[in-house]
């Protein structure tokens, strides 16, 4: 198999545009990115489950404030989008 320093360098555009766009929609909302991530994984359809960990208390918010954050349908379909 061969390297492609093109397409991994695509994907890693891509990449960056998503988190970007996500960056985005979690500023719409006034969550963090990291309050958002964890929304969509709990609200998501797909067969997935958050794993959690932290080195310090202070970084279990975003977490917490996930559990309490109403995903709306449209936001869900929005973020599918990205």
């Amino acid at each position: 198999a061969s390297y492609n320093i093109a397409l991994d360098h695509q994907r890693v555009q891509r990449m960056q545009a998503s988190a970007k766009a996500l960056h985005g929609i979690s500023k719409q909302y006034n969550v963090s990115s990291a309050t958002l991530a964890v929304a969509w994984v709990l609200k998501s359809t797909y067969r997935t489950t958050p794993i959690i960990s932290s080195r310090k208390s202070g970084q279990l918010s975003p977490v917490i404030d996930a559990l309490d954050f109403d995903m709306s349908e449209d936001l869900l379909a929005e973020i599918n989008e990205v």
